[in-house]
């Protein structure tokens, strides 16, 4: 063999080696991402991105592989031009920096660039070590990249083959449903408050469709959400309960003990499914899932794949990649990254968003798939209206060029709207929708500086718990009526099962909204919300000093703070809450009375964790 011919060999067994390295490399970090996510989760937040997704099991080994891959390319291109002896120190220093920095990204109290930086130098440190035992390491490389790339495959395998399999399984074994059984839908807009629809006398155009659908049924005027935030007020509307009396919290999954109207259905022959927008708070793994035979959330796409890696989510590359796909180009997009850290945002915002449109092509794709005789239910959930505030144009720049945050969220609305419409036409098309209960509602709204607050989830203003509530069955529920007593979203469960005509499970908690517009003064349930102090509050927001909770009657809403602070308005004449009558010591003790006699009344003192049997919904 010729000098050359071996030069050749080595370069070739050196490039293949790095391979075989990045291969390892991108598995193991991977492992340990999920791995130590899923051990330390309980001492975070379930809604740290997703980690225990059912999907992600799949995912983050592609995209792990997916984002290591340019630097593969780094490292071959260096095996083939340098010595052997260097370029495995320069290969490993890289594949070690690289785990090391994916796993620092979990922990987003280190400085982005402080991980960076620890990264390189234990990288540096351990190369040396491992190239001294080249072969060794070799070996271990290859062994890790078998066994975890095989787990990676089954995983895949065993998730969609075992859900396929599973749907599949309990249509199959669903029990004959009541010949009349109609069909039900239940549709929350994420983040949308009432006060930013034209439905309700806002002032642009947001929802002009819904307003006319909304003439064939009964619209609440003063609906109230049980939280501010999405996975307790979803679950109150799933089991009746109010957001303190059921399990799902910032750190717990609505637990498996609790009843959902998707079980009572399921158990009554009814075809239950779920297709939601929300990836970070309605996953499968929030508990909400259990009674839904197909439960879509997360998407399996390129992008999620890409997005399933701590770097891909880091702020930094997130503003870099947004602000090139908008086409401000590549010295612009360089620019918000060298402003911006390697600090991970684990939300909404690192997932590939799910858009109205997609939401309601999925469900009407699935509706396809039903016998004529088989009756269903469905949550659908649009999030649209949600930060980023993103919607398609026209919608983005409709109500302003450019249009400020907003703007875009009232884009976000109008998105909705129309895709409402789109909806509701080929339901009415199919012939379904006169035989359907439906409630259009949402699950909380949204704050643009009242009260020097902005989003949700840390106050109880009306502007984050006034929601639309729309219910529409034309055998039972008249048209065209508006009902402006307060009620709660606790009762759209007793309500949805009660229009249905399906039995009463003891477990599943409110009244029937039947009784507002059949009764002027018939029962229902008191409007009560609440909010948790959350896992690391700023200090600004309402709820850092400990739980909040209000109260709405048909003359005011009194709102006491985790530090006892009570405020007090007269909603009726003061709409956007900008008179506290609680300053005054004697009428703040009188409402403050209010307060504690409807918590009293309803055993709400303290927040009652339902014992869970398990981490995964039923």
């Amino acid at each position: 063999m010729t000098e050359g011919s071996r030069q050749s060999g080595s370069r070739l067994a050196a490039a293949t080696a790095q391979f075989t390295f990045y291969a390892a490399s991108a598995l193991l970090g991977a492992f340990l991402t999920l791995s130590w996510a899923w051990v330390t989760r309980p001492g975070f937040s379930i809604f740290r991105w997703g980690w225990d997704s059912r999907d992600v099991a799949w995912m983050a080994p592609l995209g792990y592989l997916t984002v290591f891959a340019p630097f593969a390319l780094l490292a071959i291109l260096v095996a083939v031009v340098l010595h052997r002896g260097a370029a495995l120190r320069i290969g490993l220093a890289l594949w070690i920096a690289l785990i090391t920095f994916s796993f620092l990204l979990l922990y987003p109290a280190i400085h982005g660039y402080a991980s960076l930086i620890v990264s390189l130098a234990v990288g540096v440190q351990l190369s040396g070590v491992l190239a001294r035992r080249e072969r060794s390491t070799l070996i271990a490389a290859r062994v890790v990249s078998c066994v975890l790339g095989l787990a990676a495959i089954a995983g895949y395998f065993t998730v969609t083959g075992g859900r396929r399999r599973a749907e599949a399984g309990a249509l199959a074994a669903l029990p004959a449903a009541a010949g009349d059984a109609p069909n039900v839908l239940l549709i929350i807009l994420d983040t949308v408050r009432a006060q930013s629809l034209s439905l309700y006398g806002f002032d642009k155009p947001t929802t002009p469709r819904l307003a006319e659908w909304a003439k064939r049924g009964v619209v609440f005027d003063e609906a109230y959400a049980t939280a501010p935030w999405t996975l307790p007020s979803h679950a109150s509307m799933f089991t009746g309960k109010y957001a303190s009396a059921q399990s799902g919290s910032w750190v717990h999954p609505v637990a498996d003990s609790e009843t959902t109207i998707a079980e009572v259905f399921r158990a009554h022959g009814y075809a239950t499914s779920a297709f939601t927008a929300n990836l970070v708070a309605t996953r499968y793994e929030s508990g909400l899932g259990q009674g839904f035979i197909r439960y879509e959330d997360l998407k399996t796409t390129l992008k999620e794949v890409i997005l399933s890696s701590t770097i891909t989510q880091s702020d930094n590359l997130l503003r870099f990649w947004d602000w090139y796909e908008k086409g401000w180009g590549l010295r612009k997009a360089f620019a918000v990254f060298r402003r911006t850290t390697f600090e991970p945002k684990w939300t909404h915002l690192t997932h590939d968003l799910k858009s109205a449109e997609e939401v309601t092509t999925s469900f009407l794709a699935w509706r396809e798939t039903l016998g004529a005789g088989r009756p269903y239910f469905t949550f659908l959930n649009y999030f649209d209206a949600h930060a980023p505030y993103d919607p398609p144009e026209p919608y983005y720049s409709m109500f302003g060029k450019p249009p400020s945050v907003a703007e875009r969220y009232l884009g976000g609305i109008r998105y909705m709207d129309d895709q409402l419409h789109r909806l509701f036409t080929a339901l009415e098309v199919r012939g379904d929708l006169m035989n359907t209960v439906l409630i259009v509602t949402a699950d909380h709204g949204e704050q643009f500086g009242e009260h020097g607050l902005s989003g949700h989830d840390n106050s109880l203003y009306r502007q984050v718990i006034r929601v639309p509530l729309l219910v529409w069955y034309p055998p039972r529920v008249p048209g065209g009526r508006c009902i402006d007593r307060p009620a709660s979203i606790r009762d759209i469960a007793a309500t949805l099962i009660d229009l249905a005509g399906v039995p009463r499970d003891s477990a599943i908690q409110g009244t029937s909204l039947a009784a507002a517009w059949s009764d002027i003064s018939g029962p229902v349930s008191t409007a009560i919300a609440e909010v948790d102090k959350n896992m690391r509050p700023s200090r600004k927001l309402r709820n850092a000093r400990g739980e909040m909770k209000s109260v709405i009657n048909d003359t005011a809403h009194v709102i006491r703070d985790g530090d006892g602070k009570v405020e007090a308005y007269a909603y009726r004449v003061d709409p956007l809450e900008t008179n506290d009558l609680g300053q005054v010591k004697a009428v703040r003790d009188s409402f403050s009375a209010v307060l504690d006699r409807a918590i009293a009344a309803n055993a709400l003192r303290g927040r009652k964790l339902a014992e869970s049997k398990g981490s995964r919904p039923k």
